[in-house]
């Protein structure tokens, strides 16, 4: 019984394997156009729910990015930032962006998904050699899964959704720090992942990304 279980097993891995390598076609849909909105959230929540009204319905991966350009140069012509050396200039970045994205002025009772600092030094150091956010690049914000990437997307949006790991983007509509920023989403239709042990896979697809490209909001 002991020897059939491990044949079944290393017959499972292998084939959760294959699939991968197969699947990874498919991430590579991420990086399409066809399959990426930008916007700022000056639009406003109907608008960009309009927008997003166009995403797959199916299971798959999602991805925000945004540009922090503006910020990065309004906070580099500071007394206070200037001399720094590389590194105390990135904590001062981090700590600058982390006190707009948490601002307690427009965020409400519900808890959202704070900045990784672990995870915002790795994608810090993978940047050009200017080792800055002074040029234009997206930079990779929050990376998920569901089994409805649309339903997903607009949880992330609103502000009256529970659940700890939900950005609620539309309560800073009124920021003029943060609603001018571009934010580019991108998805990955895996519609072939439509029941739940197929879906599981998932997962071990995300966490693959994540570890590659370091999105800087969540703990994961």
């Amino acid at each position: 019984m002991e020897e059939k279980l491990i044949d079944l097993l290393d017959t499972y891995e292998n084939t959760v394997k294959e699939i991968l390598h197969h699947l990874d076609k498919r991430i590579s849909d991420l990086k399409k156009s066809e399959n990426q909105l930008i916007f700022n959230l000056r639009l406003g929540l109907d608008n960009i729910k309009e927008l997003v009204n166009n995403i797959s319905q199916n299971p798959g991966i999602y991805l925000f990015e945004v540009d922090f350009r503006q910020i990065y140069n309004n906070i580099s012509s500071l007394d206070e930032f200037k001399g720094k050396s590389k590194k105390d200039a990135r904590d001062f970045f981090r700590n600058h962006l982390n006190n707009i994205w948490c601002n307690n002025e427009f965020r409400n009772h519900l808890k959202f998904p704070k900045i990784n600092r672990s995870q915002f030094e790795k994608h810090y150091k993978l940047r050009p050699a200017t080792n800055s956010f002074k040029e234009k690049e997206w930079t990779p914000f929050y990376l998920g899964s569901s089994k409805n990437i649309n339903k997903r997307v607009i949880e992330h949006l609103e502000s009256n959704v529970e659940g700890f790991w939900t950005m609620h983007l539309s309560q800073l509509i009124e920021h003029s720090q943060f609603n001018q920023l571009e934010i580019r989403l991108s998805y990955s239709d895996l519609q072939e992942l439509n029941t739940d042990i197929k879906y599981n896979l998932i997962e071990i697809i995300e966490s693959d990304i994540r570890e590659c490209i370091h999105p800087i909001v969540g703990n994961k």
